[in-house]
């Protein structure tokens, strides 16, 4: 194997050799050799710390669900303050959501392109041995396609049918090689390359995995309905929901879990297809507090009104109710979100009923018992109404918030302009703003001379 790191050094983004130089002498995580078999790729892959922790997380400061109070503004990073002001005011460096840090998206794809290099080499001999290199293969590919779209979320554009062959996007790194230059690709070039890895992952996996930190084939279906979504092809996105769901399709029932508990959802639950934790910055935890009109929105007999939410010192709700079993955000594949997926796209589809009978099945199990009256709706763009309702408050603060309000932004009825108040002055961030897509961080700029994009300081 050449030019190949192993998943320990942890170079900035790889963008060029002198700048990872001073990463080159990390140890790695398994041996001081370089990985060579089945045995130390999988070892790579079950990394769960570098992994499956600390996907990106400033685009869910940025919701419209969020409230940082006046006191503890001023004490969060400069990163989270840009975030939740949706600004350029402080200083703009390295961001763990980029390549800073061993847990970054370009860190985890430096890790799994070395994967795929060196099963690139590798003859696998015998049916065991190909089933066990076609499985570390689609691991490696789904989590490549992950952090891709990951990023595209935070530092590209909305995907527009139009304009996606033109509109710049992020760097695609798909060798290990760090002497390899990074150049922005296109939007329409990156998610192509995000459906490429997740299609041929899919069918390198098995049905089910023995740990859910592993891609499973009904994960890859989720991830492929969570993307098409995104680009807004709904049509794909109801048959990817429909190939996850005929694979597995269990939902957890509230009435049966204690809401008095601290954590009320176990981290491996029945829902989850595949897991993920968001451990980057403490700004997501206990003093990011939910708006209280997000919080009216539940009604008084709806469970996940205390499943999710507790009363922070009487001073507002804080967020208890990701599927980690902690008090880290949940940004893997769940069950609940597939039947969501199919419902609105069924719902787009004009199919009225069936997409009130996907989301009436997920919201019986949501609701205390004898107190659940089913959806019901006039017209399929009524239904479509009710299920974004209900999205927005299931999959809170599960990191698709961020991607939801810049798709949804694209049609004039469900256009949103989130308001901030920030010591008596109010900032605002109107429908289809530049600021929707942050900017590269400069020191990343400085680094390879990409273009910054639009709208930003060049």
């Amino acid at each position: 194997m050449k030019n190949y790191l192993i998943n320990t050094c942890l170079c900035l983004s790889t963008f060029s050799f002198s700048a990872c130089q001073k990463w080159l002498d990390a140890k790695p995580d398994i041996s001081i050799g370089i990985p060579a078999s089945l045995k130390d790729f999988q070892l790579m892959m079950d990394n769960t710390g570098r992994l499956n922790q600390s996907w990106p997380w400033l685009t869910e400061i940025a919701t419209d669900y969020n409230v940082f109070n006046d006191t503890y503004f001023p004490t969060i990073s400069d990163q989270a303050k840009n975030a939740y002001t949706w600004s350029r005011i402080y200083p703009y460096t390295a961001s763990l959501d980029w390549g800073s840090g061993g847990n970054a998206p370009y860190q985890k794809i430096l890790v799994v392109n070395t994967v795929l290099d060196g099963l690139a080499d590798l003859q696998p001999d015998g049916s065991v041995e190909v089933q066990q290199y076609n499985n570390i293969k689609g691991q490696a590919l789904f989590v490549r396609a992950k952090a891709f779209y990951e990023l595209a979320q935070e530092f590209a554009p909305t995907y527009d049918e139009i304009t996606a062959a033109t509109d710049l996007s992020i760097p695609l790194r798909l060798v290990s090689d760090i002497s390899v230059p990074s150049i922005r690709s296109t939007v329409a070039t990156t998610y192509a390359q995000v459906l490429s890895d997740l299609k041929i992952a899919k069918d390198l996996v098995p049905v089910n995995q023995i740990y859910k930190t592993r891609a499973s084939r009904s994960a890859c279906f989720a991830m492929l309905a969570r993307v098409y979504l995104s680009m807004r092809k709904y049509d794909e996105a109801k048959m990817a929901a429909d190939s996850c769901l005929n694979l597995y399709s269990t939902l957890m029932d509230y009435r049966k879990l204690s809401s008095a508990a601290s954590y009320p959802f176990s981290q491996l639950n029945e829902e989850v297809l595949y897991h993920n934790s968001n451990v980057n910055g403490a700004e997501n935890g206990n003093n990011l507090l939910i708006d209280t009109a997000v919080y009216n929105t539940y009604a008084l007999n709806d469970l996940r009104k205390s499943f999710f939410f507790n009363v922070k010192n009487g001073r507002g709700y804080i967020f208890k109710g990701g599927y980690t079993g902690n008090s880290l955000n949940f940004n893997g594949l769940a069950t609940d979100e597939v039947y969501l997926v199919r419902a609105e796209c069924l719902a787009r589809q004009g199919q009225t009923q069936a997409a009130l009978k996907d989301l009436n099945t997920l919201m019986i199990n949501r609701w205390k018992d004898g107190a659940f009256v089913e959806f019901a709706a006039n017209s399929a763009d009524e239904a479509l109404a009710i299920i974004l309702a209900e999205r927005k408050k299931e999959l809170i603060r599960r990191c698709t918030r961020w991607t939801d309000l810049r798709r949804l932004n694209k049609e004039s009825r469900f256009t949103v302009t989130i308001n901030r108040m920030i010591n008596g002055t109010i900032i605002s961030l109107e429908p289809n703003s530049y600021r929707y897509t942050f900017p590269i961080p400069d020191d990343i700029i400085a680094m390879t001379g990409m273009q910054q994009n639009p709208g930003w300081p060049q």
